[in-house]
């Protein structure tokens, strides 16, 4: 996969949590929720960014969806149909990827990860929108932000400073207007 058409890059630091539920687990809160989503908050900052990266009807009145690519370890592509939830009543501020789960290449080694938390490396899910309307997912790792396009790790780094630790990090760059959400 080549990043030259990429228009626009939503990035989501990954949590224990995340890593879990992407590997079949439930959530680790113990407030009853198992959802097996990863949640976007705010939605008012991300909403109009994942509308676009997915634009088709979903199954029910609201929520969208769209196909996910991306590349395995062994260079083969692969896919996935995921779908955007909408804010719900009980948590009115988070859109929620449904299904993220089956975006194979966003399985992340829990081991590796935990190592990687002890030295204060951070990791994120980022999500691409191409000029062709192509969605790729991938996981960057914070050693490797350099290798980003300029603008994307600018944002990073801003959003990596202004974030609490105990929050995820979250942003998105539009890479032909120069826009960056939130």
């Amino acid at each position: 996969m080549s990043t030259a058409n990429c228009v626009l890059v939503f990035f989501k630091e990954i949590r224990l949590g995340d890593v879990r539920k992407h590997q079949a687990e439930s959530s680790d809160s113990n407030t009853g929720g198992g959802a097996r989503d990863l949640r976007a908050a705010p939605a008012a900052a991300f909403q109009q960014v994942l509308e676009r990266m997915f634009r088709h009807p979903g199954p029910v009145g609201g929520v969208t969806q769209g196909l996910v690519q991306w590349t395995t370890g062994s260079g083969e592509q692969q896919n996935a149909t995921v779908e955007l939830w909408p804010p719900t009543d009980a948590r009115d501020n988070e859109l929620r990827l449904a299904r993220f789960y089956e975006i194979s290449g966003w399985g992340v080694d829990e081991q590796e990860y935990n190592q990687a938390l002890t030295t204060g490396e951070r990791w994120f899910y980022v999500l691409e929108l191409h000029a062709d309307n192509t969605v790729w997912a991938r996981v960057l790792h914070q050693g490797n932000i350099n290798r980003e396009d300029p603008l994307v790790a600018k944002h990073l780094r801003e959003r990596m400073a202004a974030t609490p630790r105990n929050q995820s990090v979250r942003g998105a760059v539009d890479l032909v207007t120069g826009q960056m959400f939130p």
